[in-house]
C-alpha cells in the first residue's frame, strides 16, 4: 500500500495593494481623504467638528479611514503586477512530475475541461502528473474586488491533475467586516474531496 503523500506551504497571494503594509499606510491615506471629504461637504465647521470628534470618540474612524482606501487599493491593484501569479506558478511546479510523451503516448486526463492555459513564461502543465495525494496551502488568500491570482493556480492546477480542490470563499457577506481576506486556506488533490466544511474559531 503506497504512502500517502502531501505537500504543505505558506503562499501568501494577496494583491501588492492589500497586504498589511499596504493597509497600514493606505489607512492614513483613507483617514486623510475622508476629513477632507467631511471638512467639504458639511455645512458648517462646528458640526464637521462634532462629527469628527464622534468618529473619533467611538472607534468609527478606524473603519471609515480602511473603507475609503479599499476603493483606491481596487483600483492600483489592476495595474501592479506584483509577481503573485509567477509565485504561484512555482509552487505548481513543486507539485508535479512531468510526463515524457515519447515514452508515454497518452496522457490520461481530459484536457479539454479546462483547456491549456499558460503560464508567464508561455510554458503550460498539460504533460504534467500530479506529485502529491494533497498539496495543502495557507494564506492562499483573496480579495473581493481581486481573485485573479488564485483563479489562475486553481485552472494550472486542474491542469496539471490536481481535478478536485477546496478553497475558502470569496463572497463579502461570508467575509464581512473583512472584505480583503478570506481564511486563506486551500486543499488540491488529484482525489474527490468528500465532507467539506470550513469552521470558523471565536477567536
Amino acid at each position: 500500500e503506497m504512502p500517502f503523500k502531501f505537500y504543505s506551504q505558506n503562499c501568501c497571494c494577496l494583491p501588492l495593494f492589500a497586504s498589511e503594509r499596504s493597509l497600514q499606510t493606505g489607512s492614513l491615506l483613507g483617514f486623510t481623504l475622508a476629513t477632507l471629504t467631511l471638512f467639504f461637504c458639511l455645512p458648517t465647521f462646528p458640526i464637521f467638528v462634532s462629527v469628527f470628534m464622534a468618529l473619533i470618540t467611538t472607534g468609527l474612524v478606524f473603519p471609515m479611514s480602511y473603507f475609503t482606501y479599499l476603493p483606491i487599493s481596487a483600483i492600483l491593484s489592476f495595474f501592479s503586477n506584483d509577481m503573485k501569479h509567477q509565485r504561484l506558478e512555482e509552487i505548481a511546479r513543486r507539485c508535479v512530475t512531468v510526463v515524457d510523451m515519447k515514452d508515454s503516448k497518452i496522457l490520461i486526463r481530459d484536457l479539454t475541461k479546462v483547456g491549456v492555459i499558460k503560464t508567464s513564461s508561455g510554458s503550460d502543465f498539460s504533460t504534467c502528473t500530479p506529485k502529491y495525494d494533497a498539496v495543502i496551502l495557507q494564506e492562499f488568500y483573496g480579495c473581493v474586488y481581486s481573485d485573479r491570482s488564485r483563479s489562475h493556480f486553481v485552472n494550472i492546477m486542474k491542469q496539471a491533475g490536481y481535478e478536485f480542490h477546496s478553497k475558502s470563499d470569496n463572497g463579502i457577506t461570508t467575509n464581512f467586516p473583512s472584505l480583503w481576506a478570506n481564511s486563506g486556506m486551500a486543499i488540491f488533490s488529484p482525489h474527490e474531496l468528500k465532507d467539506e466544511r470550513e469552521c470558523c474559531f471565536s477567536n
